[in-house]
């Protein structure tokens, strides 16, 4: 896919007939100049096509991986999905376990606790789901750097919020 769009670059430029049509020029020739300052050109922009869908694929949402709340008692699961951040709890110690059951939630493993948080600027915006209150809150998510996440939260139309730490868990391998 991205090779053609490369050739039609070329081809589309001066320097077509020397590579399109094989001829042979001589070192010297301006044609053979030309060649040589727009190879780096064409080199840059290849890598660059090559190198965003393979930084797209590798997950270079920063927002993404697994997440320890500041306790230590609730790991979530972030993850990419449909242009939104997504997170599900994966861990979580007895004692949240058994406050979330008696808000209602049954089984707090697999629980969506971040849904549809799209991006906004240099920050994520969405639900926040709270397993001791057995509700849903709006909330945005902000990376702080590589190993921290600010999630905050807000009830009553913005009038009681709290703000959180969260720290990247390391990746198992």
């Amino acid at each position: 896919i991205f090779i053609p769009i490369v050739l039609r670059i070329a081809r589309s430029s001066r320097i077509a007939p020397a590579l399109h049509l094989g001829r042979v020029v001589s070192p010297g020739s301006t044609t053979n100049m030309k060649l040589m300052k727009r190879l780096p050109i064409l080199g840059i922009l290849a890598a660059a096509l090559v190198s965003a869908p393979l930084a797209a694929a590798t997950g270079s949402d920063p927002f993404v991986g697994t997440w320890r709340n500041p306790t230590g008692s609730l790991h979530v699961k972030t993850y990419a999905c449909g242009g939104q951040l997504w997170g599900e709890v994966v861990w979580a110690s007895e004692k949240q376990r058994a406050a979330a059951r008696r808000a209602g939630t049954a089984d707090l493993i697999g629980k969506q606790l971040f849904s549809d948080f799209g991006l906004a600027g240099q920050k994520r915006e969405g639900k926040l789901f709270l397993p001791k209150q057995g509700k849903s809150f709006p909330a945005t998510v902000s990376i702080v750097d590589a190993g921290t996440m600010t999630v905050r939260g807000c009830a009553m139309g913005g009038l009681i919020c709290k703000t959180q730490s969260w720290t990247r868990m390391p990746a198992r391998s």
